[in-house]
């Protein structure tokens, strides 16, 4: 349990440390523009999708109101309609189809839709997970980049330094666990 906790510590100030270097430029990012591009997108997305279902309740509040002073309204005409006036039968058909009408509307804008709008801005959590995931991935990679090139320039012995090869493969484990991430989500469809 300490050995997870003191990885996770060590990752984390590693992840700090790196993104403070490439801040003040001591140290180079890896730059996807292509990648911040979609990832702006999404939030832009994400935001909009928010604001749309904020929108649809209140619209959903405001609807339901509606619909219960159109009931009232159609009520209060039904009994207002004396029994023996001409043409009864066709305003009781007519407010009933009002009826029937009025509460599929209700049910499918008030329900049904707010339901739908959820569902789909539930599933932007996740994505999010993902790209915040990919980013922490890209420090990572740019980080064992940064300490596989200050190495190999600090030993005299080049590539065939233990240190040094100890460092590459570190690259290439943070350059695979970037490049499984990043096609990740090119299947996902972020891009």
């Amino acid at each position: 349990m300490a050995d997870l906790l003191n990885k996770h510590i060590k990752k984390a100030t590693s992840r700090t440390k790196e993104k403070l270097l490439e801040g003040i430029g001591k140290a180079k990012a890896t730059q996807d523009e292509t990648f911040d591009n979609y990832a702006a997108n999404l939030s832009k997305q994400i935001k909009s999708c928010e604001r749309l279902y904020k929108d649809l309740k209140v619209y959903s509040a405001a609807l339901k109101m509606l619909c219960q002073a159109e009931k009232t309204l159609r009520d209060t005409i039904r009994d207002a309609y004396e029994p023996e006036w001409p043409e009864r039968e066709l305003l009781t058909a007519l407010l009933d189809n009002l009826d029937i009408q009025t509460n599929e509307l209700e049910r499918f804008l008030c329900d049904d839709l707010p339901h739908v709008v959820s569902h789909y801005i539930g599933q932007f959590g996740d994505l999010k997970k993902k790209v915040d995931k990919r980013g922490r991935k890209l420090v990572d990679y740019d980080h064992a980049k940064n300490c596989y090139n200050s190495a190999k320039v600090s030993s005299k012995k080049g590539e065939s330094d233990p240190r040094v090869s100890k460092i590459l493969n570190e690259l290439s484990h943070a350059e695979t666990m970037y490049k499984e991430m990043n096609n990740e989500l090119l299947e996902v469809n972020v891009y």
